[in-house]
């Protein structure tokens, strides 16, 4: 099985599929911060509000602590990241490296090429999978409601709303679900 992508979804489905695939690879095409889901028994995303820190210094600071406890993507085969901590989401999986570490996941470069069954890789390396799975993103689809109540102009991606969730001319209309933080929940 070949999983594209190691945002959350794909690195949580990475870590289900060991326990039932005969084979797991995990292609990325970038680096990603990897943060555990607890430490000292408390949900990480519970940690970072308790002191406030200018934005730079949590960046270099949260980075420097993850770097001393687990190390850096490199050290288990992955691409590091090549921009600043919460400049994109860090993938939250206590497992995933565990994994990766153990040699049940075996990370791979980007795709070059798909023939058949056969995925060739952009560091030259081909290998066969009965299985690939696409974590890569989503495309926001409502189909219950009309795009023109959404304020959802033909040439967006996603609806026209104040913070993603409050309609600029409906009082009485609001989109949950489509916040994404940049930095921990």
């Amino acid at each position: 099985m070949l999983i594209v992508g190691c945002g959350n979804s794909g690195a949580d489905i990475a870590v289900d599929a060991v326990h039932h695939a005969k084979l797991v690879d995990i292609s990325l095409r970038r680096g990603y911060y990897f943060l555990p889901k607890f430490i000292k028994g408390q949900p990480i995303d519970t940690l970072g509000g308790k002191l406030k820190l200018p934005r730079p210094v949590k960046q270099r600071m949260d980075a420097a602590m993850i770097r001393m406890v687990i190390g850096k993507p490199s050290d288990y085969g992955l691409p590091n990241p090549n921009y600043r901590m919460y400049e994109s989401h860090p993938v939250v999986n206590s497992l995933v490296l565990h994994h990766l570490g153990h040699g049940d996941i075996k990370a791979r470069r980007d795709i070059r090429r798909i023939d058949g069954h056969t995925v060739s890789f952009s560091d030259g390396e081909s290998h066969d999978y009965d299985l690939i799975l696409m974590a890569t993103g989503y495309l926001l689809d409502y189909p219950f409601i009309e795009r023109a109540q959404l304020n959802w102009p033909a040439n967006h991606d996603a609806p026209q709303l104040y913070m993603n969730v409050f309609h600029p001319e409906h009082d009485n209309l609001f989109m949950m679900g489509m916040v994404e933080a940049a930095g921990l929940g």
